[in-house]
């Protein structure tokens, strides 16, 4: 008996879904999906709302989910397991992600691919890396929209904020490209 509840608690985590746009979302337990080979399954700390997360839950946003549906894209967690392709990061790391294809984040945990995590310092808040993301994944979201590659010029018009901070960091340090600011 002791056994099928541990199984259980492992092949199961929970999750808020939604099962009809513009409805509220439902605390339900899911089955674990299967991790891919360039996948990394995450316990969520943290995970940030914004108005992507509100437009799509209501049935305005670019695209339409296939329901029922987890929401949430921006998050921070511990790695729980890796795919055996994956790289960079290992069971225990910290990490702040963006799951922008997926969503999926306002739950106990996530699977996430590695190139859409970042580690972060053993001393930094869950809550505060997840509210970081936002800034970081606007930029990274445009400059995968632009195939921006190494050697190409950004400019950026304004970098005194966050997401102009954030642009000049991911198009000098991420993407190696040349970054004119015209303050």
């Amino acid at each position: 008996m002791q056994g099928d509840i541990i199984q259980k608690r492992w092949s199961h985590y929970k999750a808020a879904v939604l099962k009809e746009i513009g409805k509220e979302l439902e605390i339900l337990e899911r089955s674990r999906p299967k991790l891919k080979e360039t996948e990394v399954r995450i316990k969520v700390r943290c995970c940030a709302v914004n108005v992507a997360d509100t437009l799509i839950c209501s049935g305005k946003y670019d695209q339409e989910p296939k329901l029922p549906f987890i929401p949430g894209y921006e998050f921070s967690g511990e790695v729980l397991e890796t795919g055996s392709k994956v790289k960079n990061l290992s069971v225990g790391d910290k990490v702040i992600g963006l799951n922008k294809d997926t969503f999926s984040a306002m739950a106990t945990e996530c699977l996430s691919e590695e190139r859409d995590l970042w580690k972060i310092p053993q001393d930094v808040a869950f809550d505060s890396a997840a509210a970081l993301v936002d800034s970081y994944a606007t930029v990274l979201i445009a400059a995968r929209r632009a195939n921006l590659r190494e050697g190409d010029t950004v400019l950026v018009t304004v970098a005194a904020g966050g997401l102009g901070l954030a642009a000049v960091d991911l198009a000098s340090n991420l993407f190696n490209a040349k970054v004119r600011n015209i303050n």
